[in-house]
C-alpha cells in the first residue's frame, strides 16, 4: 500500500506573511518523515508531495484564503494583493502534477519527497544551499559544544 500526503513548498522554505502556514507544513513534513520509517517494515510506502504554486482556485476571491481581522504591524493588505495578483498566474498545471505523482509512486524506487513545479524545485534547492552554507560557516563553533574526549 501507499500513503500520499500533500504538503507544500512552504514546508521547506517560507516568506514574510506565510509564517503560520509554513509552520503547519513544517510540522506535517516532520510527522510524515517519521511515518515513512514507521510504516516501511509493513510494506507501506509513504510519499510526501510538495507542490509549488499550481493553478487552482485556492487564491481566487472566495477561495480557501480568508482574512477576518488585521493585526497592527502586519500588512495583510500586502498578502491579499499578492494572492489576488497570483490567482490564475500560477505556473503549475494540476493535471500534470497528478500524473507526475502517479508516475513517481509507481516507479521502481518511489521517493519520500516529491517536489512539484519549477518554482518549488528552485525554492527548496535555494533554501537547502543557503542552509548548507550557514552550517559550513559555523561548523567549528557548532562542533565545539561537545564534552572534550576522555583521555
Amino acid at each position: 500500500g501507499a500513503i500520499i500526503q500533500n504538503s507544500s513548498v512552504h514546508g521547506s522554505t517560507t516568506t514574510a506573511g506565510y509564517g503560520a502556514y509554513s509552520a503547519s507544513k513544517c510540522a506535517l513534513d516532520g510527522l510524515f518523515e517519521a511515518l515513512y520509517e514507521e510504516v516501511k517494515p509493513f510494506g507501506i510506502h509513504a510519499m510526501l508531495v510538495k507542490p509549488g504554486a499550481f493553478r487552482t482556485d485556492v487564491l481566487s476571491p472566495g477561495g480557501n484564503v480568508t482574512y477576518t481581522e488585521s493585526i497592527g504591524v502586519y500588512d495583510e493588505e500586502q498578502t491579499k494583493h499578492r494572492h489576488a495578483s497570483l490567482h490564475g498566474q500560477q505556473p503549475g498545471d494540476p493535471r500534470r502534477a497528478a500524473a507526475a505523482t502517479d508516475k513517481a509512486l509507481h516507479s521502481e524506487n518511489p521517493p519520500l519527497w516529491l517536489l512539484l513545479g519549477n518554482d518549488c524545485v528552485d525554492a527548496v534547492t535555494g533554501a537547502l544551499h543557503k542552509q548548507l552554507q550557514e552550517i559550513k560557516r559555523l561548523e567549528a563553533l557548532s562542533r565545539s559544544t561537545d564534552f572534550p574526549p576522555e583521555k
